[in-house]
């Protein structure tokens, strides 16, 4: 049957043609038109087509196409028909090779299914409502797909041999097929699937892609975009490409995709992605030789586990999430990272054989890794670590390293970011840097969990280094240095040094910059150790000093040893006070604690040393080790920048009374009273505030009216107008009567003696008797005499402080009378 054999026809109204006995069918094969609907319905079989290859059809109503060969697959053509009425329905079952091309359908829905034959193309249709395709397990065709408008959604089924590849936005069109709706990719065939064949393709709703039967898979190779989610699932195994190295793939929603391969580990390609919409999921399971590279992925975690194979490349990708490496421990191929941003916490872990290397900040970027969230490697297997290969890398948090060996840093770690950050190994290898840069936002920390080592150099730029008396930082070798250090950056705790050349140890209070100096020890080699203490040195009393000294700091101090070597080293103390704390430096000394006082080690004034910045040297090389301060022999003309000179808590009645008193404040700004019952949670009773900068005896009280039963705890918080802050010691006050009982002091009035009765079974540290000005003008230490002479005390009022071996400090007034 041929409608329109050799001339074109038209039909006014409608076309109606049916087929009941399979043969050939030609209807408007040399053009025309329809006034009305068109039908055509063939389930007997044979081949149809329908239209002309570059002529043209219009139909003015609806179309309803149904064909369905019960045997021999016979080939369908349709061409270049176009209607306007929608709501018809196109079914084509059980075709062969066929050709669907040059169309405008409005249908409701489009179906070509179980198509079983050659070759076939499908290309520059508009078609409207939902589209279908499918083929049977045994068909051998390829199908081209190429300049398609698919307005609605859209679903191919792929279930044919491997020769029945599908090449979609195929290179006969000058533009990639447009997929308006959501588009359903399935694969249950080892046929190649490649979306993008040739030309980028849009999908202006979600894309999915699911593979079930191994085989190769290809999505995006040649750019594209997809305006809502885009997921790809693929447990059956083949190799993957995603995107186009030096191409452009944009994804409006989330990113979801799944690979795992159950056998022979294939190639994972995963080329410039970049989605909007965070929360979907990446895992790639068991893969070989894989490149992810120049992606911008915005998803809740990404997996790469079990990689092994080949070289590979991680590099240039911007990962929001959560990344977790894992290799198996027989992967035999290197990974080279270099550029990426991992924004979540990202952990590698490292099981392979010793040709699988990591080369951690390659040099194919300019710049290394950035980690922002807590990072982890981890050796297990045999192969080489080598973190800052190329590059510096970046950490913002902490930094944890596991390995027993193996591990070595090519270039400086930088350690940045607006977050606190530890920096530990909790394997058994030292962590031997060749240089450290600090370069955290002001007032956030980096605290060694681990000892480290610095052959090379140290930049300090913002934040501050905490270290303690286990995990220091050590400068290693005379080729170790540092730069940078200030107020604003530095080391607060101890630092050691090994070599035989002179040292700046750069240690201050996390706060303000202190450091020390000392000469170069020569000879064998030595290590020194060197630690800022900020607080007043109340185990080594600033009141205990043997002359010519007038008076010793208390502000802070440096403790100083000599772990190994035998040769005398000089020491310089620097000082930078306001104006006033220090008239003549000169008369400047270094104090060294002997062991129950502070002795002069003299002092050499170093040169351009001012009346508020210099350093001062020991008169000679000291040999012994201990803490150090500033000094002076001249207390009227240096008062030096002391700070808290008492603090203590008295017991009146049922409430306690705190004292503090300060010899000289520096910008004060405030004194916050602190209470806790258990020295771990504290709570602020009240502000008082400072004096701003005073060189006068200045005194502050505090009455606490509510104390809590039992044991409490005191502190003070000290704040200057820069913000900085530091904390008193503790003192203790017990409200039960488990501590001192009341203190009798008797007569009262006193003449000749008194009497002093603590009633406790707590030592007493001290007693004295103060005047009306807080001057000490009689007591002792130690053991507690029954009585105290006052006859060459004039009459007045005075006060009686005892000081129990605990700290607390009961008082009483009394009067001398003559």
């Amino acid at each position: 049957l041929t409608i329109g054999y050799h001339r074109s026809v038209t039909f006014e109204a409608g076309l109606s043609v049916t087929r009941t006995v399979a043969g050939g069918t030609g209807i408007l094969v040399n053009n025309g038109s329809v006034g009305g609907n068109f039908s055509y319905t063939n389930e007997a079989g044979g081949g149809t087509t329908i239209g002309k290859d570059g002529g043209s059809v219009t139909v003015t109503g609806k179309v309803d196409i149904l064909t369905d060969s019960p045997e021999g697959n016979p080939v369908f053509y349709l061409y270049k028909l176009s209607n306007e009425t929608s709501g018809g329905e196109i079914e084509i079952k059980n075709a062969g090779a066929f050709s669907i091309l040059d169309n405008h359908l409005s249908v409701a829905e489009m179906k070509v299914l179980n198509k079983n034959g050659g070759d076939s193309g499908l290309g520059n249709n508009v078609i409207s409502g939902v589209f279908t395709y499918s083929d049977a397990g045994t068909n051998a065709g390829a199908l081209f797909s190429y300049g398609n408008t698919f307005e609605g959604a859209s679903g191919f089924t792929f279930n044919g041999a491997a020769a029945s590849q599908f090449f979609e936005s195929y290179n006969s069109a000058p533009d990639g097929n447009v997929y308006k709706g959501n588009a359903v990719f399935t694969t249950a065939s080892p046929a190649a699937l490649t979306i993008g064949y040739h030309r980028s393709v849009t999908f202006e709703a979600g894309l999915s892609v699911t593979r079930t039967v191994a085989g190769g898979t290809g999505i995006l190779v040649n750019n594209g975009s997809v305006g809502g989610n885009f997921s790809y699932t693929n447990e059956a195994g083949g190799g993957t490409t995603i995107g186009k190295d030096g191409g452009s793939v944009t994804v409006t929603g989330k990113v979801d995709i799944l690979t795992d391969s159950p056998e022979g580990n294939p190639v994972f390609y995963l080329y410039k992605l970049s989605n909007e919409t965070s929360g979907g999921e990446i895992e790639i399971k068991n893969a070989g030789a894989f490149s992810i590279l120049d992606n911008h992925l915005s998803v809740a975690e990404m997996k790469v586990l079990n990689k092994n194979g080949g070289d590979s490349g991680l590099g240039n990708n911007v990962i929001s999430g959560v990344f977790t490496y894992s290799d198996a421990g027989t992967n035999a191929g290197a990974l080279f990272s270099y550029g990426n941003t991992f924004e979540g916490a990202s952990g590698f872990t490292f099981n392979g054989a010793a040709a699988s290397q990591f080369f951690e900040s390659y040099n194919s970027a300019p710049d290394g890794n950035v980690y922002k969230g807590n990072t982890s490697f981890t050796r297990l297997g045999t192969a080489p670590l080598s973190i800052a290969y190329h590059r510096t890398p970046e950490f913002h948090k902490n930094l944890t390293v596991n390995t027993l060996s193996g591990l070595t840093f090519g270039q400086p770690l930088r350690f940045s970011g607006g977050s606190d950050g530890v920096f530990q190994q909790v394997g058994t290898q030292a962590l031997q840097l060749g240089a450290l840069i600090l370069d955290k936002s002001s007032n956030t920390k980096l605290t060694l969990s681990s000892q480290v080592s610095v052959s090379g150099a140290v930049t300090f730029t913002n934040g501050f280094l905490y270290t303690d008396a286990v995990n220091y930082l050590n400068f290693a070798g005379n080729g170790a240095s540092h730069s940078g250090a200030g107020d604003n950056s530095h080391i607060k705790g101890p630092v050691h040094k090994t070599g035989t050349a002179a040292f700046t140890f750069p240690v201050g209070n996390g706060s303000t910059y202190h450091p020390v100096t000392i000469s170069a020890p020569g000879g064998s080699v030595h290590v020194f150790s060197a630690e800022y203490k900020p607080a007043d040195p109340v185990n080594f009393n600033p009141a205990a000093f043997e002359a010519p000294l007038e008076r010793v700091s208390d502000r802070g101090y440096w403790e100083m040893q000599k772990l190994e070597g035998g040769n005398a080293v000089y020491l310089t103390l620097p000082y930078n006070v306001p104006a006033g704390f220090i008239t003549a430096p000169a008369d400047l000394h270094v104090a060294h604690w002997s062991g129950d006082k502070w002795e002069s080690m003299g002092g050499v004034l170093e040169g351009g040393s001012t009346t508020t910045e210099g350093a001062v040297k020991t008169q000679n090389a000291i040999s012994s080790f201990s803490p150090f301060t500033l000094a002076t022999i001249n207390s009227e003309a240096n008062p030096l920048p002391v700070k808290l000179a008492e603090f203590s808590a008295v017991k009146e009645g049922q409430s306690v009374q705190l004292r503090w008193t300060t010899t000289a404040e520096t910008d004060s700004d405030y004194f916050e009273v602190e209470h806790s019952t258990d020295a771990r949670s504290w709570k602020a009773l009240g502000r008082i505030r400072a004096n701003g900068t005073s060189l006068s005896l200045e005194k502050y009280t505090y009455l606490h009216a509510g104390p809590a039963k039992g044991n409490n705890y005191y502190r003070l918080k000290i704040a200057d107008i820069g913000g900085s802050l530091e904390y008193s010691d503790i003192r203790i006050m017990n409200i039960s009567g488990s501590t001192p009982g009341d203190l009798a002091v008797y007569p009262n009035p006193a003449t000749d003696y008194i009497v002093i009765s603590p009633s406790s079974s707590f030592s007493v540290s001290s007693l004295d008797l103060l005047d009306v000005s807080g001057r000490k003008v009689a007591g002792y230490s130690g053991r507690l005499d029954s009585k105290l002479d006052v006859r060459e005390l004039p009459s007045g009022l005075y006060f009686v402080k005892i000081t129990y071996e605990n700290h607390i400090v009961e008082s009483r007034r009394i009067v001398i009378s003559r």
